[in-house]
């Protein structure tokens, strides 16, 4: 005869839950973890698939599927923090509704700061790690954020603008070819052969794009065909073109994304001589 067994019958979503219902998580964890010190060896969870009319377990949509109200935000937020790594980048998993409000109220994008000051980055950072990590384990903390002061990889361009003078170099001609540069090595990175030549024609687009924006009006006409174009619809279908010999073309076909990355930098240069990007100017 089979030994005698003893348990419960309860819904995982009946479980105590900070999200307004239970899932299958720490709390499920914790409730495994009583059954078994109270002699228990069996816990009847009944249907587990996504409910239909009437949020009845009884009537779920699907017999393979789970309901998504069962996935553990704590466990899902675990998951991401190991999977989604970004250099000199911090995850913060709070709604974004909440988060701007949280700034909107505190100055900082949380309800809760805490400031680390010292004369010694490494040390600040460090301090703010160990932080980080004791107020990760606090009951009722979702997510906790430590500032980093160093680690992030940046690219930083400083012109000499004397000596671009002396070849009679704009800083937008230079900035161009910079952009251009960055572009084609970034395309060059997803091809299965590296270009490690930088041309200088990305400059030549920038100032092309550049005369479109300053001078939409006037015409433009090339050799072939001999057919005058406004400056503004000119660059416009030479973007689509180069975009397109770039997508569709061979390999060699990386330059075509150098142009582009060009124009893109004297687009972004202008408007930030123009604008500030949206700074007000006095």
């Amino acid at each position: 005869m089979a030994d005698r067994a003893a348990g419960i019958l309860l819904h995982p979503t009946s479980l105590p839950g900070r999200f307004g219902i239970g899932d299958i998580g720490p709390m499920a964890e914790r409730f495994l973890d009583w059954l078994q010190s109270a002699g228990q060896s069996v816990w009847q969870v009944l249907p587990l698939g996504p409910t239909g009319h009437g949020s009845s377990p009884y009537g779920a949509l699907s017999s393979f599927a789970g309901n998504p109200l069962l996935i553990s935000p704590e466990k899902l937020v675990e998951e991401l923090d190991r999977l989604v790594r970004l250099p000199g980048l911090s995850n913060i998993w709070i709604p974004p509704i909440r988060n701007r409000i949280d700034m909107l109220a505190t100055g900082i994008k949380s309800p809760l700061g805490i400031k680390v000051a010292g004369n010694d980055l490494a040390g600040i950072e460090r301090t703010a790690g160990e932080v980080e990590r004791v107020v990760k384990g606090v009951p009722g903390v979702s997510s906790v954020l430590a500032e980093r002061v160093r680690g992030g990889r940046y690219i930083e361009v400083k012109i000499d603008r004397a000596a671009a003078a002396r070849y009679g170099l704009s800083i937008s001609e230079v900035q161009s070819v910079v952009s251009a540069a960055i572009t084609q090595l970034i395309v060059a990175m997803f091809a299965t052969s590296v270009y490690p030549t930088i041309g200088a024609s990305g400059g030549v687009f920038g100032l092309l794009l550049a005369y479109g924006m300053y001078f939409p009006n006037n015409r433009i006409m090339l050799l072939i065909p001999p057919i005058p174009l406004p400056a503004r619809v000119f660059v416009v279908l030479y973007a689509v073109l180069e975009l397109f010999l770039g997508v569709t073309g061979s390999q060699e076909g990386v330059a075509h994304f150098a142009h582009l990355g060009g124009m893109i930098g004297g687009y972004a240069l202008l408007r930030f001589w123009r604008t500030g990007f949206g700074r007000s100017s006095r």
